[in-house]
């Protein structure tokens, strides 16, 4: 069976770049970051989320994209023995977002299965049983909220009333995790084969969802909203809190995501990959985010005239019994320009027949229903679905962008699979040899615990996990990854390295950018996020059945304690990989500039002796075969190599290191893997031209 956890094979340059952007155009970008911006105050949340992505996220994504180019970096352990942990504690945070990711990829499949029916069904209230009248609950909301809360989720009135799975989002569960194996198995190459219609594909529909929703009523003060800034949102932690987990989970940094796809990169320019990913990344969020806002002013409209044709209707009757004069008559042409006109007559109506009028009926204002359309999770799903009912062709447009929601979210859960099971591979090389039977494994216990979020109180579950686990344990991990790189490794010893690598510098990425900027930036984070949850419990929004109304609850007790629980197992292998650690010596790679040599260089029991005047980078992968651009080893097999001279009275054994090198060696294409050492003395190497670290 073929080595399905060894790294792929390295891609054309462009193809690591589009593979990062399907990252940043992916669920992060379409499905989270919109409800965020629009429950931390539109552009509040924005000013917060723009300055720490240009300020800590771009080092931090550079840092991970050089550390992968440069380093061939396959785990935590290359970097220091101790930082085993790292690896673990990675492999956990990308599974826990892995659960609730899919979980809203099922969504999407079963909202794509209803897009196919005509009339859409979240266009009109569902009949009741009587078969006469419509649905009551459906009548006092909007059939996209009923059909969300009712049709979809089948939401219970809490997080403490279980209700058993919901059928129909289990078996779309299922669909996913069996797609995102089907895809795994297939290999990275395949996937390649569609980066570029999966990547680019999304900004084309974008477009068109952004022109048709400008068009629509009410758009442009959505997006009004959307830019407006409140001064009193800027200073509030929660919103640095969620801005700042929002950039990591979005762009990848400490899922292992970045690292993974640029430890096989060669000639990629990280500096400029990072640059580009920052500036695009920020794109594409604002652009999905104005599509979004556009269709809530679009919602926020239709809501406001309905209220006051209600409204005039009421007035009227209450004229003609006389409980009003006849001066509070709304004016004629409110089904023109509803909204507009009643704004206009309350104005001018005088201070007390103002007063008496509202006593009867409401204001109908467009921002206080723009700011009580917060629907949380499910946001994109309720504005897209009422705005898109009034597109032409509603139905194509609602199977295209389910299934770009859908496409782009099996590229982020592939991508965060591949990484995990990579890093597996090097807390337990073991498990190179039950590639299948792991990859089947992981994906078995994925759908199992992703069971939580399709029960009917699932949504508050997801609620949870996207407050507390996708926030805390993700930011502690990027803290622990700075200090390795910059205090471990040295961040004068990284850059020198990496600018070796470039051929040139940046000279803004200073050594103390890494050193003190970013982990003081990421510390703040943390501290921010702790005292947040310490004085504000949070909170989360029930769905009220017999007012078709939300309301917002605080989470019981017993799931906080739930939360942070799996947040101290997520993180707990960092500590423990600090107590507990391998004694064996750690083969760390270094770069050609960084060292140079000209001595006797002992390896493995005086065994191996090295005389040369050139350093180069040495990368270490294991086990595997002979390809163009590295060297592996089979064993056990006796060495041809005529650039090697041997002294072989023994025979090598697997422990020992034996090669099957059916090919030329340069300096450039040879990486080692030393698992146990070579222990036979009379066995000696003359190499010039190749460095090699104990």
């Amino acid at each position: 069976m073929e080595n399905l956890l060894a790294q792929p094979s390295r891609h054309y340059e462009t193809d690591f770049v589009l593979a990062q952007l399907g990252h940043s155009v992916g669920l992060a970008a379409f499905w989270r970051f919109p409800y965020l911006c629009h429950e931390n105050g539109g552009g509040s949340f924005i000013v917060s989320y723009v300055f720490l992505l240009f300020a800590m996220g771009f080092p931090l994504i550079f840092m991970e994209m050089a550390l992968g180019q440069n380093l061939h970096f396959s785990g935590w352990k290359q970097i220091h023995p101790r930082m085993w942990g790292l690896n673990l504690a990675t492999c956990l945070i990308s599974f826990m977002l892995l659960l609730y990711y899919n979980a809203v990829i099922a969504w999407s499949i079963f909202y794509l299965g209803n897009s196919f029916l005509c009339p859409l069904p979240w266009s009109q209230c569902p009949v009741g049983a009587n078969g006469t009248s419509e649905v009551l609950e459906c009548v006092r909301t909007r059939p996209s909220i009923y059909f969300w809360f009712r049709e979809t989720l089948m939401v219970t009135g809490s997080i403490e009333e279980g209700g058993g799975l919901v059928f129909s989002l289990t078996v779309c569960l299922l669909v996913v995790w069996v797609s995102i194996l089907f895809i795994w198995l297939q290999g990275l190459q395949a996937k390649g084969k569609v980066l570029y219609l999966s990547v680019l594909g999304p900004y084309v529909v974008l477009m068109y969802f952004l022109i048709q929703s400008c068009l629509l009523e009410g758009s442009i003060f959505g997006m009004l909203h959307f830019i407006q800034i409140k001064k009193s949102l800027i200073t509030s932690t929660k919103v640095w809190r969620q801005a700042g987990a929002q950039m990591f989970i979005s762009t990848g940094l400490g899922i292992g995501n970045i690292i993974f796809l640029y430890s096989c990169a060669t000639k990629n320019n990280c500096a400029q990959d990072a640059f580009m990913l920052t500036f695009t990344h920020m794109a594409s969020c604002l652009l999905t985010t104005q599509v979004i806002f556009s269709m809530l002013g679009f919602q926020a409209a239709i809501l406001t005239r309905k209220c006051v044709l209600r409204n005039s209707w009421k007035l009227l009757d209450l004229i003609a019994r006389g409980v009003l004069p006849l001066e509070a008559t709304p004016p004629k042409d409110l089904n023109k320009k509803a909204v507009q006109s009643y704004a206009m007559w309350l104005e001018q109506l005088n201070s007390d027949l103002r007063k008496k009028v509202l006593e009867h009926v409401a204001e109908c204002n467009m921002e206080d229903e723009l700011r009580r359309s917060k629907q949380g999770p499910g946001l994109v799903f309720v504005a897209f679905t009422e705005a898109v009912t009034s597109f032409p062709g509603s139905s194509f447009w609602a199977v295209l962008f389910f299934l770009l929601l859908i496409s782009q979210g099996l590229n982020v859960s592939v991508s965060q699979l591949q990484g995990t099971l990579t890093l597996l591979q090097d807390i337990f090389p073991s498990l190179s040899n039950f590639s299948l039977t792991i990859s089947v494994t992981y994906c078995c216990l994925g759908f199992l615990c992703s069971l939580l979020f399709t029960q009917r109180s699932g949504l508050y579950f997801l609620k949870l996990f996207d407050e507390i686990l996708a926030t805390l344990p993700l930011i502690i991990m990027i803290f622990f990854e700075t200090v390795g790189v910059a205090w471990i490794y040295g961040a004068k010893r990284f850059l020198d390295e990496v600018w070796a690598m470039l051929e040139f510098k940046i000279k803004l990425m200073h050594e103390y950018v890494l050193r003190y900027y970013t982990l003081l930036g990421v510390m703040i984070l943390i501290i921010i996020s702790l005292l947040d949850f310490i004085m504000e419990q949070p909170t989360y929004q029930a769905w009220d059945s017999s007012t078709s109304k939300q309301r917002v609850i605080s989470f019981p007790p017993w799931s906080m304690a739930l939360g942070f629980s799996l947040v101290s197992l997520t993180i707990l292998p960092i500590p423990v990989g600090l107590l507990i650690y391998p004694k064996k010596a750690i083969v760390l790679p270094v770069s050609q500039d960084a060292l140079s040599c000209d001595q006797s260089v002992v390896l493995a029991q005086n065994a191996i002796s090295c005389d040369q005047s050139r350093a180069q980078t040495l990368s270490y992968d294991y086990p595997g075969t002979l390809t163009q651009d590295s060297v592996f080893y089979d064993y056990p097999s006796t060495p041809t190599q005529d650039s090697l001279s041997y002294d072989l009275p023994g025979r090598l054994t697997q422990d020992s290191l034996s090669y099957d090198l059916p090919g030329g060696l340069t300096q450039d294409s040879l990486s080692y893997d030393l698992p146990g050492g070579l222990t036979q003395d009379s066995h000696s190497f003359d190499l010039p031209n190749v460095w090699i670290r104990k």
